[in-house]
């Protein structure tokens, strides 16, 4: 799921990710929404006119998330940090677990297998 905005993505996020489950999804992961530059403006802009009752709460839950380039760990990067974040990864991981989705797509190593020779396009060189 991305971009994660706080403050509405969370209304039905277990039904959203009991359907991708049922419609045969295999891992389940989130990004939290980022605003660079010029776009924070207009994104406040666009979610004051559109839902003006829950603008502060979700501009102040990006705030407390702190989710910027150069400012998160790898294992917070997209996940946002905070107590908020914390509890937002509790949350969708739980789900995660309840539903039998894998952490993260798997990794299959032993697919690989290096060719013997070079292909043709390379014996060119």
């Amino acid at each position: 799921m991305a971009p994660f905005i706080p403050g509405i993505s969370e209304v039905g996020l277990g039904e959203l990710l009991e359907e991708a489950r049922a419609a045969g999804a295999k891992s389940a992961s989130y990004g939290m929404l980022r605003l660079p530059g010029p776009v924070k403006e207009v994104f406040e802009q666009r979610l004051r006119e559109a839902l003006p009752d829950r603008a502060d709460k979700v501009l102040n839950r990006l705030r407390e998330t702190s989710v910027q380039p150069g400012r998160s760990s790898p294992s917070t990067r997209g996940r946002g940090t905070g107590p908020y974040a914390e509890a937002l990864a509790a949350t969708f991981d739980g789900i995660v677990r309840r539903l039998g989705f894998p952490g993260s797509p798997p990794t299959r190593l032993g697919t690989f297998r290096r060719p013997d020779r070079p292909r043709p396009q390379l014996e060119l060189f």
